[in-house]
This record gives structure tokens, sequence and C-alpha cells, in this order.
């Protein structure tokens, strides 16, 4: 998926995205898991990103976007910011469906398993 999309902004590079003229822009982050930033990999022309800069990810929609984005990659460490952050973007859903939720995309994972219920990520269920 990630593929298709940087080929369809390497083929548009220095044109806007949509062919239409609409305003829609699209980007590409690498998370890093150790340090729980990101940085763009490549972006659409007109890309404006939000995620990036001096406390970008400790803070507003684009933190709890971001750790949301960690929730999904399986990521089982957080700070108490984060977690703060994190319960902020899942507020809505019950503790029963995040914990169905996130044992279902870790079981589909490749990479080896570790048990979650000892680590920060636990505190959400």
């Amino acid at each position: 998926e990630a593929e298709s999309i940087r080929a369809l902004l390497h083929i548009r590079q220095g044109a806007p995205l949509s062919t239409s003229g609409g305003a829609c822009t699209a980007a590409l982050h690498l998370l890093h898991g150790t340090t729980g930033g990101i940085a763009a990999l490549d972006a659409s022309y007109g890309h404006i990103s939000y995620l990036e800069g001096e406390g970008a990810a400790e803070s507003g929609a684009s933190g709890t976007m971001l750790q949301c984005l960690r929730f999904i990659d399986c990521q089982m460490e957080y700070t108490p910011t984060q977690m703060t952050l994190l319960l902020r973007g899942l507020q809505s859903n019950e503790c029963a469906a995040r914990q169905t939720f996130f044992a279902a995309v870790c079981a589909s994972r490749r990479r080896v398993q570790h048990g979650w219920a000892t680590r920060s990520i636990s505190q959400i269920f």
C-alpha cells in the first residue's frame, strides 16, 4: 500500500495530487519506535506537515494522531504524556473493544510477539 502511494507521489511530483483541482495532499511518515517521534518520508506538492517540529508529537490533535498510529503499529511502551494523548484518541471506544482490536492486530504481525500485560499499553485496557 505505501509503495503504491509513494509511486503516486513521485509521479505527481511538483504538481497537485488531485487531477481535478482539489486541495488534497498526502504524506508518508516513519514512526520512530524508540523515541516516539515521526519523520516525513515523502509528501505531495503543497503538503504542510503538522507532525514534525519541536513538541509536535507531544501536544494537540497531531500528538493524539501520532499516538493512535503507534497503537495501530502495536507499540507497547508509552510515556505518561503519550498515554494521555492515546486515551484522548481512544476514549469513545470501550476497554474490551480496544483490547480485542490490539490483540487482533498484534496477532496479524510477522514480528515476534511479546506479552503486553506488563507493558505500559496495558493501562488502556
